[in-house]
């Protein structure tokens, strides 16, 4: 069975914390989880797209599965919750 599984990164250009974390949020997900499509949208440059989402501060990180918002982070979050819950639907999926 087939899951689409989605990260979408929600970052701004003057954030220094959005700044520090894509990097290690890219390398978990390039190294762990290479079935995980992830996609990093500056808010500057895509407004339209963020408010679609209903993204208005950064850093924030949406889970789809199966194009469906399964979790949302937004500001204060680790990269450890995150793997967590990744852990976890792929578990679940498995």
């Amino acid at each position: 069975m087939f899951v689409d599984l989605k990260l979408i990164y929600f970052a701004s250009k003057s954030c220094s914390v959005c700044i520090s974390l894509l990097p290690k949020l890219e390398q978990m997900i390039t190294q762990n989880y290479p079935q995980i499509t992830l996609t990093i949208l500056e808010i500057e440059e895509n407004l339209k797209e963020c408010s679609e989402y209903g993204v208005y501060s950064a850093p924030s990180l949406i889970l789809f599965v199966d194009n469906k918002e399964n979790h949302r982070w937004v500001r204060n979050f680790g990269l450890f919750e995150v793997e967590q819950k990744l852990i976890r639907i792929i578990s679940l999926i498995s």
